[in-house]
């Protein structure tokens, strides 16, 4: 899996070939998996060895970019815990 993200009220999970529809909640995920799952923002969770770049946006989030290309941002309120679950 590389990231679990909501999306029109539904979740959803990419894998490296497909996107899949989940029954669970986004919370179910977060208490389910531990490492290298991180919570980024209130609607998405990725996993950590699938990224590929970090760049610091003017805003000050954090833009991620993923070994296959997609991009998603650390929300400001859990940048906090992320830079300190990735040693930043």
């Amino acid at each position: 899996m590389i990231r679990i993200f909501t999306e029109n009220k539904q979740v959803l999970i990419q894998t490296p070939t497909d996107t899949y529809l989940a029954k669970q909640r986004l919370y179910f995920f977060e208490q389910e998996l531990g490492t290298p799952f991180i919570r980024i923002s209130q609607g998405e969770i990725i996993n950590i060895k699938y990224i590929k770049q970090l760049n610091l946006t003017i805003r000050g989030s954090i833009e991620v970019t993923f070994k296959n290309g997609t991009v998603s941002f650390v929300a400001r309120r859990s940048l906090k815990r992320f830079k300190e679950q990735l040693n930043l």
